[in-house]
């Protein structure tokens, strides 16, 4: 449940559960996500661009973040990446 966006829409706090995969041992599921550059879908298309549009900062919007772990390359940290970001239905 993304439940705060900034003002940009390009980070999200994010209150969540891992539902598949190998768990994250770099970060937390729950905490704050930078989704800037993931591709999202509004349920109709997956724009790799601009900021998702639903993430209007209006209230909790529920949403699977996916993420994958980066390994360190070079003087880059490994740490967790959010790769998409689709919209789900209001509850």
């Amino acid at each position: 449940m993304a439940g705060s966006v900034n003002a940009t829409g390009t980070a999200i706090g994010f209150d969540g559960e891992r539902v598949a995969g190998p768990r994250l041992g770099l970060v937390d599921e729950s905490g704050t996500w930078t989704v800037a550059g993931a591709s999202w879908s509004d349920g109709r298309t997956w724009p790799d661009r601009d900021t998702p549009t639903f993430l209007d900062g209006t209230g909790p919007q529920p949403v699977e973040l996916g993420v994958v772990a980066a390994a360190p390359r070079r003087d880059a940290p490994g740490r967790g990446v959010a790769v998409w970001l689709p919209c789900l239905a209001r509850s």
